[in-house]
């Protein structure tokens, strides 16, 4: 692996190998040379071994510089920097862009709002739901998969997770499409392949991009750096559109200038053949798809309770409002029938354009990137619990960093089939049912957790003076720090009271988890079942071949014994009764030789 380190005018190239000993001594050697040489600061380094990979500490804060360069030290990330931007990048992208204008198209104004207020819902109590996780869990980090996994056991969370992955390969699809798409439509060419070409050519370059540059070398700051600078480009995109609408006017284009008549005339549906509210939905949804990335970053967060709440909540309210006025704006402006055929209407009613489409192109190479990086990684996190035997081989990395080469090449021949399977349209429903199942089942997690949480508070509170048994009353002390290993521990928390406890609820994310799986239908039922298949698929194929892997998390609630109890057929805090017999259980005993009647014996 290779480090590039700059000090004063000097540019020195240093090479890490993987294997033996003493050559990683003399290269720690050079370091520490190079610190003492190049830096008017005490530096010290200490080298351990482990399994012959080199591991580096720096014992100096001040010699921070070198750490951070080679080694990507980790800084804890705030509200802003950390999850704001995040979400805001993972949000606000191509779909917006590209396909407001079709959506407003087809719904109209109100129905389109109501689109939007509808995604809000669905994507708001997920992200509320996985915050409860993590904080009655006490987990610190772990994304999505990680959390439905621990609530509900390894065979919903491995099958789930698979799913996940395959929305996320269809997203990363629909993404590097719309780029081809809005490229072909640049070049006023109308050619399917052209605009195939273009994203499959985007594709493979930025997976050799993936391959080539290392980004845990550089660490997780580079990417925050990244994304801020991102977002500063997405919001002078955002207001070259705004100003554009007020200023512009095109009737060649379609722009008629900001007006009521043309509000009033865009207010009521008006969907194509084949086209209906449900999936314009699902078309749309799609841009919700990255919603949950704030909670993948708990693990990098100075103080993950506060910042994924008022960061995940800061950054949907301004991605909303961007969208909001987008489709306001493009409702106000605009002729129905160019905001039903042209891709680039957005493009056309900016106030220079180029900022616009550098925003777009920008988003969504970004996007394809981090789809490419993440969704190996995932992968081969799942693979390493050795959950689905078949994807054993999937664990392989290379490198220090244990990078998911075969899964980023599986995941990346997945990108370039579905790249020509369908359109933007198509790959955008089918990526929307992946992740709305995904975010059923972490309501359903958190649902369960709250009831097994009752229900364990119900057992332990039930009185245990039943039988021959009775509570003993006694002055003496409690001998819990006599015998420490006998303390039970509790794997979850109360609810904690803090200011967005209060629109947190389990009944709303029981309710938010059946709307999921009804919108899924609604969206497209047939490959709704073919999801459905697959899931059940892998879910029996872990059972059987891996039977030791845990059939359950910490939930204990279940839903058929939750319908005994209504129907008053069980009692789930009911105490379990010893069954002792009246009469002794009748013995034999025999006397046998186990050895033989030998002399050596």
């Amino acid at each position: 692996m290779n480090f590039r380190l700059s000090c004063i005018d000097c540019w020195l190239l240093i090479l890490f190998a993987e294997n033996g000993k003493s050559g990683l001594q003399k290269q720690a050697a050079v370091i520490e040379k190079l610190c003492i040489e190049f830096s008017t600061q005490n530096f010290k380094t200490n080298v351990f071994f482990i399994n012959q990979q080199c591991i580096t500490i720096d014992e100096d804060d001040r010699a921070g510089w070198l750490s951070h360069l080679l080694y990507g030290k980790q800084h804890g990330f705030g509200t802003w920097d950390g999850v704001f931007t995040t979400v805001v990048i993972n949000t606000f992208g191509i779909t917006v862009f590209l396909r407001t204008g079709w959506v407003v198209a087809n719904a109209g104004i109100g129905e389109s709002v109501l689109i939007l207020l509808l995604g809000i819902m669905l994507a708001i109590i997920p992200v509320l739901s996985a915050i409860e996780i993590c904080e009655r869990c006490q987990i610190q980090s772990g994304g999505v998969y990680f959390l439905v996994s621990h609530v509900l056991g390894a065979k919903i969370g491995g099958a789930v997770g698979i799913i996940f992955i395959l929305g996320q390969i269809v997203a990363n699809s629909m993404v590097a499409v719309g780029f081809g798409e809005s490229m072909a439509s640049l070049i006023n060419v109308e050619n399917i392949w052209v605009s195939r070409g273009f994203a499959l050519g985007s594709t493979i370059i930025l997976l050799d991009i993936v391959l080539t540059i290392r980004v845990n070398v550089a660490g997780i700051k580079w990417v925050i750096r990244t994304q801020i600078a991102l977002l500063c480009i997405l919001i002078l995109a955002v207001c070259d559109f705004l100003i554009g609408a007020l200023a512009t006017r095109k009737p060649e284009s379609g722009v008629l200038g900001m007006s009521s008549e043309v509000f009033v005339n865009n207010s009521k549906p008006d969907y194509e053949p084949g086209e209906n509210f449900f999936t314009v939905f699902g078309v749309y949804f799609s841009t919700f798809t990255g919603i949950l990335s704030g909670v993948n970053m708990s693990g990098d967060l100075k103080d993950p309770v506060t910042s994924i709440p008022l960061g995940e909540l800061a950054g949907l309210g301004v991605s909303v409002l961007m969208a909001l006025a987008f489709i306001l704006s493009l409702g106000s402006i605009g002729e129905r029938s160019a905001l039903h055929l042209d891709i680039n209407f957005v493009q056309k009613a900016s106030l220079t354009g180029f900022l616009l489409l550098g925003g777009i192109y920008v988003s969504s190479l970004s996007a394809i990137i981090s789809g490419l990086y993440v969704s190996p990684r995932l992968l081969q996190s799942i693979a390493a619990e050795n959950v689905i035997g078949f994807m054993k081989c999937l664990v392989k990395g290379r490198g220090p960093n244990k990078e998911p080469v075969y899964a980023t090449v599986l995941v990346t021949i997945l990108t370039l089939i579905f790249i020509f399977i369908g359109s933007f349209n198509l790959l955008a429903k089918i990526a929307t049912l992946p992740y709305l199942m995904m975010y059923a089942f972490i309501n359903y997690s958190y649902f369960s957790l709250a009831m097994t949480y009752d229900l364990v508070q119900l057992k332990q509170n039930k009185s245990t003076d039943y039988g021959t048994v009775y509570k003993l009353e006694t002055d003496l002390p409690p001998v819990d720090g006599v015998f420490p290993s006998e303390l039970s521990i509790q794997p979850i928390v109360s609810k904690k009271k803090s200011w967005y406890s209060y629109i947190t609820n389990r009944w709303l994310a029981l309710i938010g988890a059946a709307a999921n799986i009804m919108l899924i239908f609604f969206i497209d039922w047939k490959s709704t079942l073919i999801l459905l298949a697959i899931l059940c698929l892998i879910y029996f194929y872990i059972g059987q071949t891996t039977p030791g892997v845990s059939q359950g998390g910490i939930s204990q609630f279940s839903v058929v014994n939750s319908f005994k109890f209504v129907l008053g057929k069980s009692d789930p805090t009911a105490k379990e009764q010893p069954v002792i017999p009246y009469n002794t259980p009748e013995m034999k005993t025999e006397i046998t030789q186990v050895t033989a009647s030998e002399y050596n014996y």
